[in-house]
């Protein structure tokens, strides 16, 4: 679902009627996800409107009210800032405000995404809509410190004394096994002999943490490897 303020006439009549609820919203500018939780909360500027906002102070405002929402509904904050960096008035140089959004992403960690025009900003709003609508968690950030098995596609040799983690190694090796899909694998047999005498269609069913299966291609792939 797609929750969009009032506010936003021109924007409005280019997104789909029966995927948009408007209203007055607290934070943002578009929401998407239901109520904003584990979605997103974005705020549309042009590039004139962000270098207007600088200048009379909203933007710091804006800003903090974003990230304190979105730490409240745990939802992510996103920029969509319309424009070429020449369209400024002058008040503010390109270079000045370019600042300004790199130390926006690097130090407040909200994304950044741009767009040509109004037009296009509708294209990747229901874009975003319809990731979401595939799996809500596409947009949950993933919080846990990196492990050495997170690493393990440039570190070889990590741990491979460790027979699990040597055993989740060798599978992540396999172009399209992630990690974690691996650890699934792993969980569900957890001795090479198991791996090897399971069958294709086993493996293809073995449920991941964020609820996928392993799916049959990757399984194929699995058993070519391996026997």
């Amino acid at each position: 679902m797609i929750y969009i303020d009032t506010r936003e006439r021109y924007l409005i009549p280019l997104l789909p009627s029966d995927q948009i609820t408007v209203q007055t919203l607290p934070v943002g500018d578009i929401w998407i996800g239901t109520d904003a939780s584990n979605g997103l909360v974005i705020e549309r500027k042009s590039i004139k409107d962000l270098e207007a906002s600088v200048l009379d102070g909203r933007y710091r405002e804006q800003r903090a009210r974003l990230l304190a929402f979105c730490q409240e509904r745990v939802a992510q904050p996103l920029y969509i800032l319309e424009g070429a960096w020449s369209s400024t008035t002058g008040r503010l140089s390109a270079p000045a405000l370019m600042k300004i959004v790199s130390r926006l992403q690097a130090a407040h960690g909200i994304a950044v995404l741009q767009t040509e025009s109004l037009e296009e900003t509708a294209t990747l709003i229901k874009a975003l809509a319809e990731y979401h609508k595939e799996d809500p968690t596409h947009f949950v950030r993933e919080t846990q410190p990196l492990r050495a098995i997170d690493t393990i596609h440039v570190t070889k040799k990590s741990n491979s004394a460790d027979p699990t983690q040597f055993f989740i190694a060798c599978l992540a090796q396999a172009p399209g096994v992630s990690p974690k899909v691996a650890e699934a694998i792993h969980t569900t047999f957890p001795s090479w002999s198991q791996f090897l005498a399971a069958p294709e269609a086993a493996i293809a069913s073995i449920v991941q943490p964020n609820g996928r299966k392993v799916g049959p291609a990757i399984a194929k792939r699995l058993w070519s490897l391996f026997h």
